[in-house]
C-alpha cells in the first residue's frame, strides 16, 4: 500500500489550536498509548523490550518504560507542530524517523493506525476545544508525518547505516 503524498500548507500550522499544542501532558500520552494497545494489541509484540514477564508466564507493559516511549513519541507530534512554518526542515526528521523505526520491522502501512489512538488521546485531554476542525487539522498533520516516515522506512538499507546511532537492534 502506498501512502499518497501529503503537503503541508502555511495555514495547517495556523489550523492546530495553541490549546491543542500545550496540553500533551502525561496523561494524554499514557492515554494514547494505551488506546494504541486497545484498538491494535497484534502491536504490543513490537514493543517487547518494554514488558516483563509476570510469574504466571505472559508479559506486561513496564509502563516507565512505555511512557519514555510515548513521552518520545508525543514530543515528536508536539515538536512536528512546532516545524510547520518550515517543512524541509520537519521532512528531513521524519524521513529519519522512518528510518530507525525500520530497524524495528515497522511498516509503512503501520503507522496510520495509530491515528485513532492519538485522536481519542486529543478528544480527551481537549474536551469541548476538541473540535472538527482541530481534528482535521491534526489529521493533516498526522498524515504528512506518516508519509515522511514511510519514505524513510523504504529508503534501501546500507551497511553503514544498519545500526543508526548503534542503538537500533533488528529485533527476531
Amino acid at each position: 500500500m502506498r501512502l499518497p503524498h501529503v503537503r503541508l500548507s502555511p495555514d495547517t500550522a495556523s489550523g492546530v489550536p495553541e490549546a491543542s499544542r500545550v496540553e500533551m501532558g502525561i496523561g494524554f500520552r499514557y492515554l494514547a498509548a494505551s488506546r494504541l494497545f486497545e484498538l491494535q494489541s497484534e502491536f504490543k509484540k513490537f514493543f517487547r523490550r518494554m514488558m516483563t514477564q509476570t510469574e504466571t508466564g505472559e508479559y506486561d507493559f513496564d509502563w516507565n518504560k512505555l511512557g519514555s516511549h510515548a513521552n518520545i513519541v508525543m514530543t515528536a507530534l508536539d515538536n512536528a507542530v512546532e516545524c510547520l512554518g518550515d517543512s524541509s526542515y520537519l521532512s528531513k526528521g521524519l524521513v529519519e524517523l522512518g528510518e530507525r523505526h525500520r530497524f524495528y520491522n515497522i511498516k509503512p502501512e503501520m503507522v496510520p493506525y495509530m491515528w485513532p489512538a492519538v485522536r481519542d488521546a486529543l478528544k480527551q485531554a481537549l474536551g469541548t476545544d476538541f473540535t472538527v476542525e482541530t481534528e482535521l487539522a491534526w489529521k493533516h498533520v498526522f498524515d504528512y508525518i506518516v508519509s515522511k516516515m514511510a519514505v524513510g522506512m523504504r529508503k534501501p538499507v546500507d551497511d553503514a547505516s544498519n545500526n543508526v546511532g548503534g542503538t537500533h537492534a533488528n529485533p527476531s
